[in-house]
């Protein structure tokens, strides 16, 4: 009996310290401001209170819950370690319920951190869990989840599946918050999709759910995105009255985070209807309600977004000091896709107050910031995706022996992926010609605008910039037009025997007077015997022209290109070589294994601020494998790196150096 009671003593004093950790982090999340110490301090007295659970199920539990409201408050990576924990706790005691729940939650936390591949490895984990014991709910919350992580991942027609099979789960069991956020996030995906009448369809679904039930942050939250929805669509006047009401709303429930969104939403609508002293006074309220939240990231957009509307209003005296000092704080803290925007809005200040000279140099640095922030995002969204497809693959082969036609399938995932390589690819193409035409356009505007003031200089200085993004523009283009020429199978290979020295050597004498321009020094090697391939020469020019491009755009000035001619012989096979080594930074490790891929974006960057679409590499080893050759990098042990062209050759033609000059001169 005594044992019996101590059991109990334990078991209540367990019981305890849960309710204790879930009162203290519910009272907390209440709380308005919340951040830094006092953010630590909560954390630090709910792990204290662990010490009063022994159960290891219910300290899996307390662990879980401490872990959401970090994710909850933007602290992701210790989220991510005290769900680990949980979910190992779980595991060993059998418990796939509980486990489920932790390993969503976890992907959500790896989702903020930015590992999209893993978050999307533990929510299909946590589905495949849920599904196998049929926990249903656990399944609908996996869903949205991951609904979320394609919808990020541009995976739309996937997102909406997803969402779909959550709000059906909803549905059928009645859970209404859960379904509150499936016709949520339906009606942001079709936002975004500029699908507005099913946007709208799905926001006023939500928001006839959320007053049914009486939920008044839903309401709100729902009448924002018809609002949002509506802007979209010019009907101002209606997109309004929404945000009104949504602001109200928020006002009574005490959600100030989202009355900043509001209050921002209104003076946008202000703004776009020539109401600017009211827009500009309801945007410097956004702003104030922003800094006393300590929302820092809010605080910076409200300043973004004010100084913005005083340029709009005509009044960048007041619009430039508010947008230099939001800058300096996006920096500060790292905020770093709002850059282009603080140095577009800054260069438009400028502009109106007639500094010419400053308004170019924050044009340049909005174009260059814009293109590196859309790199990043391109890379970071490849890499992603070839994590899921991974993933993906790995889950459909386990899955293969149910299917009945196996090839369909097969076929079937091929053609999908395709198609969003397709779509990536012309993303980031739409992307690289966006920037030279906006860039053409802004600056034949302002010399437009302000020619009478411009000097001569100045003229020439912004005639030279609109020439250099038309050569971009027509690099790209002609890149295209040739890979596209490529993958559809009309590239017409002649192969014929020709000297690869003396055509180097012809080439390297034209490309010279560009070399020089960097004071670049080229050097030639070739054997006195003549290495005779078999390809089309043409085209192998086009090779080395792309090899010779990117060694002098990655060298240093002064430094040396080298290009060697060689012959290799294995067995019956002749092979005729050349090399090109450069005096660069190198190849990244991480950098190699996309070396040759479209639109890669290295590690390495240009010495002197030449353009780099990043299809050079691209066209040079299709081309090469065209001519059934192959094309490799290696670095150097001091510096820089070397690449390898190998093409079918002739047999030695015993024609020696002298004989071949002979020839040249005659």
């Amino acid at each position: 009996m005594e044992k019996d009671k101590l059991e109990r003593s334990r078991s209540d004093a367990a019981a305890s310290g849960l309710k204790k950790i879930e009162a203290l982090l519910h009272q907390a999340e209440r709380q308005a401001g919340l951040q830094g110490d006092e953010l630590d301090d909560v954390v630090a007295r709910a792990k204290s209170l662990l010490a009063e659970i022994e159960s290891e199920p219910d300290r899996g539990l307390a662990l879980t819950l401490i872990a959401e409201f970090n994710v909850n408050f933007l602290r992701p990576a210790e989220a991510v370690e005290q769900l680990q924990s949980a979910e190992s706790i779980f595991e060993r005691a059998g418990d796939q319920r509980k486990r489920a729940i932790a390993l969503a939650s976890l992907g959500s936390a790896l989702h903020n951190l930015g590992k999209l591949g893993e978050a999307m490895q533990s929510l299909r984990t946590s589905l495949k869990l849920s599904e196998d014991i049929g926990y249903r709910s656990g399944m609908a919350s996996a869903y949205i989840k991951i609904g979320l992580l394609q919808h990020l991942l541009n995976d739309r027609a996937a997102a909406l599946e997803s969402m779909h099979n959550a709000l059906a789960i909803c549905e059928e069991l009645g859970i209404m918050d859960a379904k509150l956020r499936c016709l949520n996030n339906l009606a942001l995906i079709h936002q975004e999709n500029e699908d507005n009448a099913a946007a709208l369809d799905y926001g006023r679904q939500c928001l006839n759910l959320s007053r049914e039930l009486n939920v008044r942050d839903s309401e709100g939250l729902s009448l924002i995105n018809i609002g949002a929805t509506l802007y979209r669509m010019e009907e101002h006047a209606e997109a309004l009255a929404h945000f009104e009401e949504a602001l109200e709303i928020l006002r009574e429930v005490g959600d100030r985070k989202r009355e900043v969104i509001a209050l921002s939403n209104i003076a946008s609508v202000h703004r776009v209807m020539g109401e600017n002293d009211r827009g500009l006074a309801i945007m410097r309220e956004s702003m104030a309600l922003a800094q006393s939240t300590g929302d820092r990231y809010a605080e910076v957009v409200g300043q973004l977004g004010l100084g913005t509307m005083y340029n709009n209003c005509g009044d960048h005296q007041a619009g430039l000091p508010l947008l230099l000092e939001g800058l300096d704080d996006a920096q500060k803290l790292e905020f770093r896709h709002l850059l282009p925007l603080f140095y577009k809005s800054i260069s438009e200040s400028y502009e109106g107050l007639s500094q010419f000279e400053e308004a170019f140099d924050y044009h340049q640095r909005f174009h260059l910031a814009d293109r590196e922030a859309f790199d990043e995002q391109s890379e970071e969204k490849i890499r992603n995706l070839r994590v899921v497809h991974q993933l993906e693959q790995t889950r459909k082969a386990s899955e293969l022996h149910r299917l009945e036609t196996v090839e369909l399938s097969a076929t079937k995932d091929h053609l999908e992926r395709l198609v969003r390589a397709n779509n990536e690819f012309l993303g980031i193409a739409a992307h690289d010609l966006k920037n030279p035409i906006a860039n053409i356009k802004s600056l034949a505007g302002l010399i437009k605008r302000r020619l009478p003031q411009l000097s001569p200089a100045d003229t020439a200085a912004y005639c030279a910039d609109i020439e250099a993004s038309a050569l971009s523009m027509l690099d790209l283009v002609t890149r295209l037009l040739e890979i596209n020429r490529i993958d559809q199978g009309r590239l017409n290979i002649t192969p014929a025997a020709f000297d690869v020295g003396e055509m180097c050597e012809r080439f390297l004498s034209v490309y010279e007077d560009r070399a020089r321009k960097k004071d670049i020094r080229l050097h030639f090697h070739a054997p006195a015997e003549a290495i005779i391939a078999f390809a089309d020469r043409d085209v192998s020019i086009q090779i080395l022209d792309n090899l010779v491009s990117n060694a002098v755009k990655y060298s240093p000035p002064s430094a040396q290109v080298c290009i060697e001619v060689s012959g290799r012989q294995d067995g019956d096979e002749a092979f005729a070589r050349f090399a090109v080594q450069d005096e660069g930074p190198g190849i990244a490790e991480a950098d190699m294994p996309r070396l040759f891929d479209k639109f890669a974006r290295l590690a390495a960057q240009p010495t002197g601020g030449e353009a780099s679409v990043g299809l050079g590499l691209s066209i040079t080893k299709k081309l090469v494998e065209a001519m059934q050759g192959r094309v490799w990098c290696e670095n150097q042990s001091d510096r820089g790196a070397t690449f390898f062209v190998e093409l079918p050759a002739l047999a030695s033609s015993g024609i020696d150096l002298q004989s071949r000059n002979a020839r040249r001169s005659e």
